[in-house]
C-alpha cells in the first residue's frame, strides 16, 4: 500500500507539473514608433504563430501581449498604416521596443481622381500619370511642356512658334459638349476657367482687320511647384465634373511639406535660342536684277526702279537703304529663369512657399514673356481629425506678343512679312506707305 500510494503522489506531481508549464504564459511589453521616435498608435501585433493571440497599441504606442507557454521560437507580426510590415522574433525578452518604417507610395503606383486617391490596380477608368522630373520641370517653363510627349492619347500642340504661345490640348479627340476642345484644369481642387485666353491684335495690313492670337495661360503655374500630373479621360474619372469633363480633366497637384526640418531648394538656369535655318531669299542686288528681268520681259516694273535709283540704267544715286529683314528682324535669344522653395511639417503645422521668376525672350526682336509666380501652401492639424489650410498662388505675366496668327497672309503674319516683304527700307519712312508692294 505504501509503495501504490508513493507511486501516487508522484504521478500527481508530474502531472501538476505538467500542468503548470502548459498553463505558464510569458508576458511581453514595449513600445512601437516610427524611425523618427514618435509612438505610433493603432498598430496591430500578432502572434505568428497562433493567429488568435493580439493586440493594439494605444495612444502612446505602448502594447502588452501574452504569449502561451511551449511556443516556439515565438515571432510577432506588426503591420499599420503607411507603414510596412514586419516580423520581430520574441526570444526570452519581457521588453521590446519596435520601430516601423514609413511606406512610400510610388507615383506610379497611387493615382489622384476626382473623389480622392486610389491605387491603378483598383481604377477601371482611363487615367494618365505624368511623372515629374525635377531636371525636366527646371528646364520648363510651362505645363504643356511636362504633358508633351508624356501621356498616352494626349496632343499637345502649340499654336504658333511665340515665347507665350497659346496651346490646345486634346485628350478625346475633336468631339465637343460645350464648344471647346481644350479640357478643364483642376488645381488643388480649384477649376481654372479657360487658361489659353485670345487676345486681339490690330494687324498692319491694308485692310487693319483683327485677329485673335493665343496666350498661354498656364504660365501663371510653375511647373516645379508641381507635385503630379492626372489625366482622366472617360466618363467614370470625369463623372464628378459633369459636362465640364467632357473633354477630360487634367488634375494638377502641387506641392507640400514632406519634412520636418526646413528645406531649402533653389535652381537657375539658361537657355540659348537661335534660328534653325535662314531662309535662302533675294538679297537686294538679285532682287534689282529680277526687276530689270521683268521690265525687259514687258512688265511694269519700271516704277520700282525709279524709286530705287536716281538713274537705273547705271545703279547711281542710290535712294534707298539694303535690308536683310531675317538679319534684322532674328537675334540670338538668352532666357533665364530662377527658382526659390521653403518648406518643412514641424509638429502638427506645415508649410510650402515658392517664388519663381522666367524670363523667356523670343528669337524675334522685341517678343518674348516675363512672368513671377508666388505660392504659399500652409496647413494646421487639429487632433486626429480637423484640419485647416490655405493654398494661394500669385503670377505676374508681361507679353510681348509677336504678330503669327490668322490667316497666313504677309498682312497677319510676322514672319511671312520677313520673308516675302522687299529687301529694302527706303530713306523716308513717310514715302513707304505710298509705294507699291
Amino acid at each position: 500500500m505504501k509503495t501504490r500510494k508513493i507511486i501516487d503522489i508522484l504521478l500527481a506531481a508530474a502531472l501538476l507539473l505538467q500542468g503548470a508549464q502548459t498553463f505558464a504564459q510569458t508576458r511581453i511589453s514595449g513600445t512601437v514608433s516610427d524611425d523618427k521616435g514618435t509612438a505610433v498608435p493603432g498598430a496591430a501585433l500578432i502572434l505568428e504563430s497562433d493567429r488568435s493571440c493580439g493586440t493594439v497599441t494605444d495612444i502612446d504606442g505602448k502594447y502588452t501581449i501574452t504569449v502561451p507557454a511551449g511556443t516556439k521560437n515565438p515571432v510577432l507580426t506588426v503591420n499599420c498604416l503607411g507603414f510596412k510590415t514586419v516580423q520581430v522574433p520574441v526570444g526570452n525578452s519581457a521588453r521590446l521596443d519596435i520601430t516601423l518604417e514609413a511606406d512610400n507610395l510610388e507615383l506610379e503606383e497611387v493615382v489622384v481622381v476626382g473623389y480622392g486617391m486610389m491605387r491603378k490596380s483598383d481604377i477601371t477608368g482611363s487615367v494618365s500619370s505624368v511623372r515629374i522630373d525635377a531636371l525636366e520641370a527646371a528646364q520648363s517653363t510651362s505645363i504643356d511642356q511636362l504633358l508633351r510627349g508624356n501621356a498616352a492619347g494626349v496632343n499637345v500642340t502649340a499654336n504658333n512658334a511665340g515665347p507665350d504661345a497659346g496651346v490646345t490640348v486634346n485628350i478625346r479627340g475633336m468631339g465637343s459638349f460645350n464648344g471647346s476642345n481644350e479640357p478643364l484644369y483642376v488645381v488643388d481642387g480649384i477649376i481654372l476657367n479657360n487658361p489659353t485666353q485670345n487676345e486681339s491684335v490690330l494687324t498692319v495690313g491694308t485692310d487693319n482687320e483683327d485677329t485673335d492670337e493665343m496666350v498661354n495661360g498656364l504660365l501663371g503655374i510653375n511647373p516645379q511647384d508641381i507635385e503630379s500630373l492626372e489625366i482622366l479621360k472617360d466618363a467614370s474619372a470625369t463623372a464628378i465634373y459633369g459636362a465640364l469633363g467632357a473633354n477630360g480633366v487634367v488634375l494638377i497637384t502641387t506641392k507640400t511639406a514632406t519634412k520636418e526640418r526646413p528645406t531649402i531648394v533653389f535652381s537657375a538656369g539658361v537657355d540659348i535660342s537661335t534660328p534653325y535655318k535662314k531662309m535662302d531669299i533675294l538679297s537686294f542686288d538679285e532682287y534689282v536684277t529680277f526687276l530689270e528681268r521683268q521690265r525687259d520681259a514687258g512688265l511694269s516694273t519700271q516704277v520700282y526702279l525709279d524709286a530705287i535709283y536716281e538713274d537705273p540704267d547705271t545703279h547711281t544715286g542710290l535712294k534707298v537703304t539694303p535690308m536683310d529683314w531675317q538679319d534684322y528682324a532674328f537675334r540670338t535669344a538668352v532666357s533665364q529663369r530662377y527658382h526659390l522653395s521653403i518648406s518643412g511639417r514641424p509638429k502638427s503645422f506645415s508649410y510650402a512657399f515658392s517664388v519663381g521668376y522666367n524670363d523667356k525672350m523670343g528669337i524675334v526682336k522685341t517678343t518674348g514673356v516675363k512672368s513671377i509666380t508666388l505660392r504659399l501652401n500652409l496647413e494646421k492639424q487639429f487632433g486626429k481629425i480637423f484640419r485647416i489650410g490655405t493654398k494661394s498662388n500669385i503670377a505676374y505675366i508681361d507679353s510681348k506678343q509677336g504678330q503669327s496668327s490668322g490667316k497666313a497672309t504677309a498682312a497677319t503674319s510676322l514672319i511671312r512679312s520677313i520673308l516675302s516683304y522687299r529687301p529694302y527700307l527706303t530713306a523716308d519712312p513717310d514715302e513707304e506707305q505710298g509705294q507699291l508692294e
